[in-house]
C-alpha cells in the first residue's frame, strides 16, 4: 500500500513540476521586466518608465490595445526629451542627442496618427522601429 502511495505521489509530482517550474519561470522573468534603468536625465527615465512595461508585457502578451492606449504619453514624454539637459560628460553629443530625440517625436507622432487605423502587424513593425529609435538615442548616453 505504501509503495502505491509513493508511486501515486511521484505521479502527481511529476505531472505537476514543469508547470510549476514555468510559473515560477514566468515570474522571475516578470520582476526582472520591472527592473528600473536610470540614465541619468529624468525626461528620458520618465518616457522609459513608460515604455519598458509596453516593450516587455504588453508586447509579448499581444496587447496591442494597452500600447495603442499608451502613445499619446510616449509622444508626450518624448518632446520632453528634445529639451533636456544633458549631463556635462555628453556635451559633446548634444547634436545627434536632439537629432535623435527628434526621429523619435517624429516616429511618436506618426504613430499617434495610425494607431487606430493601421492592423496590428503594421502597428506592431511601426512600434519596433519607435523602440529601436529609443535605444539608439539611450545608446548615446553610454560612455565609451
Amino acid at each position: 500500500m505504501k509503495t502505491l502511495a509513493a508511486l501515486v505521489g511521484f505521479c502527481l509530482w511529476a505531472a505537476y513540476s514543469p508547470g510549476y517550474a514555468q510559473e515560477v519561470a514566468k515570474d522571475t522573468m516578470h520582476v526582472k521586466a520591472k527592473v528600473e534603468h536610470h540614465f541619468g536625465i529624468k525626461e528620458l527615465d520618465v518616457f522609459h518608465k513608460t515604455l519598458h512595461p509596453l516593450v516587455h508585457e504588453s508586447m509579448p502578451d499581444g496587447d496591442y490595445e494597452t500600447i495603442r492606449a499608451h502613445i499619446g504619453d510616449l509622444q508626450e514624454e518624448a518632446m520632453a526629451i528634445g529639451k533636456a539637459k544633458l549631463p556635462k560628460k555628453f556635451a559633446s553629443r548634444k547634436k545627434e542627442f536632439q537629432k535623435q530625440s527628434q526621429v523619435l517625436v517624429e516616429q511618436l507622432t506618426e504613430l499617434n496618427e495610425i494607431k487606430d487605423k493601421v492592423d496590428d502587424d503594421t502597428f506592431v513593425n511601426k512600434f519596433n522601429e519607435m523602440h529601436e529609435a529609443f535605444e539608439q538615442l539611450a545608446g548615446l548616453l553610454t560612455e565609451e
